[in-house]
């Protein structure tokens, strides 16, 4: 029970830490609420760590691995603490909660849109999540999900390292290549990765 424990807890740390930082030292000199900086740095975090190594498979030809994926999240922790510290000294000491203005009928469009930049980023990325999930349908009905097929390409990309070009597995379409978003296997195959590398 323990070990579970520690697993979900780091498992927490690797994937939400490096966004929050980042969102700190991106939206510093904004006036955003504490609360509202951390909730966006969480969610924007859960793509982030796995779109690097997505990445890193595509350029470099680097496969996916407990490793690379805690190292990946710790290069983003870096970059987050080395932007707190060198562009804005005192961050660490000085966590103020500001309130944001409230949209007064004086307010031009852009200092309305530069307020509340935060939340069109919420709404663009809950827009990308819609993507993602759309983007393996040929259709906008959704006539295709089938957990069990994205669970076994995820379980061979973990396996694996990489998720095959083609295969004999897939039943639609005929030409025989795997037609999900790889980075919905990236985010799942990174999580099971870390936890059960400090679970076990």
């Amino acid at each position: 029970m323990l070990n579970e424990l520690i697993g979900v807890f780091f498992s927490i740390v690797l994937f939400c830490l490096p966004g929050i930082l980042l969102t700190f030292f991106a939206l510093k000199n904004r006036e955003y609420p504490f609360l509202e900086k951390l909730l966006l740095g969480s969610i924007l975090s859960i793509p982030l760590v796995a779109l690097l190594s997505l990445l890193e498979y595509l350029v470099l030809g680097i496969k996916l691995s407990a490793v690379l994926v805690i190292a990946n999240s710790l290069l983003l922790i870096l970059v987050g603490v080395l932007g707190l510290v060198f562009y804005h000294p005192g961050s660490f000491t000085r966590l103020k909660h500001r309130v944001s203005k409230k949209v007064t009928d004086k307010d031009d469009l852009i200092s309305f849109l530069k307020r509340n930049s935060a939340y069109f980023a919420l709404i663009l990325l809950l827009i990308i999540a819609f993507w993602a999930r759309s983007a393996t349908s040929t259709a906008f009905n959704f006539f295709e999900f089938d957990p069990i097929y994205y669970d076994h390409v995820t379980d061979l990309l973990v396996k694996n390292g990489a998720i095959p070009a083609q295969t004999t597995e897939v039943y639609y379409p005929q030409a025989r290549v795997f037609g999900s978003f790889p980075l919905l296997h990236y985010i799942t195959g990174s999580w099971f990765l870390v936890y059960q590398f400090f679970s076990s």
